[in-house]
């Protein structure tokens, strides 16, 4: 009798087993509205693929964010290269994608993690954007990079080593490095950049000096010179809380 059981219940298992294997789990969707910054001379003609359209990003910009895109798909974002749009034609603002792409070249996949509350892009192309975009992701919203504080991101492999005034705090590679003054009125900071030498030893890269203003957050790159060795290129982003010119007192 127990024989006979076991018998039935392993043919009804066969018999579900098609009925459970038809039933896929739904892929992962994230809705977020994300930014992007474009580290280059040349500005590449870049679309992002969301659900099943592709948004133009008009307006990259160096120093400004672009804006912020309602973006709802997959945690890795598709990044394409396409045909030329102009921000002041009269182009649709978005095209559906209801077929293999075509025309259409993947540059850069972009994963955003899940805890980042508001994510912004850094792109920096290559000589020849069609091979690839080097990206960095980091988080963007007030809360976590509030007004009156400064974000360092490392583009470089290796660690570098930051002073702010009289805070030192070392900078890993492809990280973000939050730093906070803790000051009360606007002035000015003196910033050192060192890097390790062939000896292990920190060795100044350069020297300079940031405005500091309470109304205000910066954000900083970093990363390796092209041209010199041992040398490197900052860019800064500023954004005020409130979008208006500042006044030369502040």
């Amino acid at each position: 009798m127990m024989k006979s059981k076991l018998l039935l219940l392993s043919l009804l298992s066969l018999l579900l087993l098609p009925l459970f294997a038809q039933e896929k789990e739904e892929p992962p969707t994230i809705s977020k509205q994300v930014s992007f910054l474009l580290w280059s001379e040349v500005k590449p003609s870049l679309w992002l693929l969301s659900e099943d359209k592709l948004i133009p990003l008009l307006d990259l910009s160096t120093y400004r964010r672009s804006t912020p895109i309602d973006y709802k798909g997959p945690p890795v974002l598709k990044l394409f290269a396409g045909p030329v749009i102009n921000a002041k034609d009269t182009a649709p603002k978005e095209i559906a994608v209801t077929e293999e792409l075509t025309g259409y070249t993947l540059v850069a996949s972009i994963l955003i993690r899940d805890d980042i509350l508001q994510p912004l892009v850094m792109l920096v192309p290559g000589t020849d954007p069609l091979s690839g975009i080097q990206s960095s992701v980091m988080e963007d919203d007030p809360r976590e990079f509030p007004y009156g504080t400064f974000r360092f991101f490392n583009m470089s492999p290796n660690p570098l080593l930051g002073e702010l005034d009289e805070n030192r705090f070392q900078l890993n590679p492809l990280q973000m490095t939050p730093i906070d003054p803790k000051k009360g009125k606007n002035g000015t900071l003196n910033f050192v950049l060192a890097f390790r030498d062939g000896n292990g030893e920190w060795a100044i890269a350069q020297k300079t000096v940031f405005r500091y203003r309470i109304r205000r957050r910066e954000l900083i790159f970093i990363k390796p010179s092209s041209e010199r060795p041992n040398s490197f290129e900052t860019l800064s982003v500023v954004e005020y809380d409130q979008p208006e010119i500042e006044k030369p007192n502040e």
